[in-house]
């Protein structure tokens, strides 16, 4: 595996931005969902499954809009299917969009913060990886 090719002091350290930025995550965590700081202090927030509850609210048709934000990368890969196929990098965008687009259509918040669609986040950048590495695919080909 790649792990073996590292030391474990070249680990450690590589691992040190991870490592904050999990902290960070936790203390935002804490402070939103457990201690209800902000401008909702009033009413306690927590996550919820609730299926394309908040992306409904801002599309009327779910499938076209997903279609249509991914027009260019859906018509390069099946303009170059095989080519597509092996490229770790594009499968690594793809699944990344689709892991995103998995949690925005399944998780929401209750209380006052349910429709400010905080779930959404990952989509956008995903959608952004995914067209940067298709553009750059697209323009090896050219």
């Amino acid at each position: 595996m790649v792990l073996y090719q590292f030391k474990a002091k070249q680990i450690v350290k590589n691992l040190i931005p991870v490592i904050v930025g999990f902290s960070f995550l936790l203390i935002e965590y804490l402070l939103i969902y457990k201690y209800s700081y902000g401008d909702y202090s009033s009413t306690k927030s927590t996550v919820i499954i609730n299926p394309f509850c908040v992306w409904s609210r801002y599309t009327p048709c779910i499938f076209i809009s997903v279609i249509l934000s991914v027009f260019f990368p859906l018509a390069y890969i099946l303009i170059y299917f095989k080519e597509a196929r092996q490229n770790n990098l594009l499968k690594y965008a793809v699944f990344s969009f689709f892991v995103s687009i998995v949690i925005y259509s399944l998780f929401a918040e209750s209380g006052p913060k349910k429709f400010d669609a905080n779930f959404s986040w990952q989509s956008i950048i995903c959608s952004y990886i995914l067209f940067w590495v298709t553009g750059l695919e697209f323009l090896k080909k050219n």
